[in-house]
């Protein structure tokens, strides 16, 4: 008795140790091994990776015909299994993301909200776990949010992209940009006088501005004019400024205004010198929630990027974003017909029967106190969220230009030869 409960107390160590750890070996040939990876052996700069897999075979696999390794807990190892097994269902996704809860596997819990939400857009106790916040109808994560309105994160807090820029300068630099602010708006202003002469001498002043300091005055009165052809005059004389300065103006109207005649003109004045600032400045708009932004950025970082930009375009290869559209509302709606005891009652929408069925019915008889047959045609609309994988095509223009390669919108092709291309350089 006692040899056996040493046996089994020792096949218990075994199974303790053999998965103590979920981890996976990614191969370039596409396939995995799942097990407990060999730290003593397998250092990063071993040539050989050494992991026991879940059957209790110790496998040893040679570092180049690796393409990832993932440490795991033994929980996230059983998510996975669990996550392939469950069907596509709002109780099904629920449950596996409150099972995750008591297993701290915060990622894997909202990766199944996520899914949860695919199918209820409109959950509110999901969005708020996630901490998501309804703006404008719509719910988005609160990055999201504030970015829409023009914020951007600076030390924690967030703050309009001016502040943020004054934020950055010294007291010397925000006073050098401060005295131009009077004379571009009296200047400007000149440019809505009904007095042609006083136009012309406003185009003059602002045409002949060469301080790099003007630039935030510029910004700030002509950037955002609802008249395009003020933002076009922008572009004319930030472009004409020299360095780094006009760079973030510039690229903010790159990103943001939605004429293409003033992205095409804001593209043509980017001095070679100004290429890598807007590229740093632009690069974050490949993960934006505006599709628009995303396809702009691409543009941007195809034409004045280098190399070094890949990776950032092949995550934006596909991208997913959420768009509100208006839907038939049919809840309600109610029609007459008859019960199973025969007798006339309101059927819900769907259960309603057709004009030719209640016709026969009343010939026989059996709807003595008559029927009423309604319009189907819906009433009222509502919106929902739903939420789209879009291709971009200039992320895979940028890719083409720059890597002179085409895998098309496969991710894990582009992913491998990115891979392969950095380890033969």
């Amino acid at each position: 008795m006692v040899m056996r409960r040493l046996f089994l107390w020792g096949l218990g160590w075994l199974g303790v140790a053999m998965f103590a750890h979920g981890d996976v070996i990614q191969l370039k040939n596409g396939g995995e091994i799942r097990g407990a990876l060999d730290r003593v052996t397998s250092a990063p700069k071993s040539p050989q990776v050494t992991i026991t897999s879940i059957s209790g075979a110790t496998v040893t696999v040679a570092r180049d015909q690796i393409e990832a390794i993932q440490l795991r807990s033994p929980y996230a190892e059983e998510y996975v299994t669990r996550s392939r097994e469950i069907p596509h269902t709002i109780e099904a996704h629920q449950q596996l993301a409150d099972w995750c809860v008591s297993r701290q596997l915060k990622a894997q819990r909202a990766e199944q909200l996520e899914l949860l939400l695919e199918l209820d857009p409109d959950n509110e106790l999901a969005h708020r776990t996630l901490g998501h916040v309804r703006h404008d109808g719509q719910w988005m994560s609160r990055d999201e949010q504030m970015t829409r309105q023009g914020y951007v994160l600076h030390n924690g807090k967030y703050v309009t992209r001016v502040e943020r820029d004054l934020l950055e300068k010294t007291a010397a630099e925000r006073e050098a940009e401060q005295k131009w602010y009077p004379r571009v708006k009296q200047w400007v202003g000149w440019l809505g006088d009904r007095d042609q002469r006083r136009v012309q001498d406003g185009l003059r002043e602002l045409r002949a501005i060469r301080d790099p300091d003007a630039a935030t005055a510029l910004a700030n009165y002509m950037s955002d004019h609802r008249n395009v052809d003020y933002r076009l005059l922008f572009i004319e004389v930030a472009g004409g400024l020299p360095g780094l300065k006009p760079v973030g103006p510039l690229s903010r109207s790159l990103l943001h205004d939605t004429s293409p005649a003033v992205f095409q003109a804001a593209l043509a004045v980017i001095d070679p010198d100004q290429q890598i600032e807007v590229v740093k400045y632009c690069l974050p708009g490949l993960r934006d929630s505006s599709n628009d932004i995303v396809r702009r950025a691409a543009v941007i970082v195809g034409q004045f990027g280098d190399e070094r930009v890949v990776p950032d375009l092949i995550d934006a290869l596909v991208t997913t974003h959420r768009f509100k559209v208006q839907v038939p509302d049919t809840s309600g709606d109610v029609s007459f017909g008859t019960s199973a005891n025969g007798s006339t009652t309101m059927l819900p929408s769907g259960g309603a029967m057709n004009p030719g069925d209640i016709d026969m019915l009343a010939r026989l008889g059996q709807l003595p106190f008559g029927y009423t047959i309604n319009d189907t045609a819906p009433k009222r609309m509502r919106t929902v969220t739903v939420k789209t994988n879009l291709r971009n095509q200039e992320v895979l223009d940028a890719l083409k230009n720059l890597t002179q390669q085409d895998f098309g919108y496969d991710q894990r092709d582009w992913q491998r030869w990115w891979t392969l291309h950095q380890t033969a350089s």
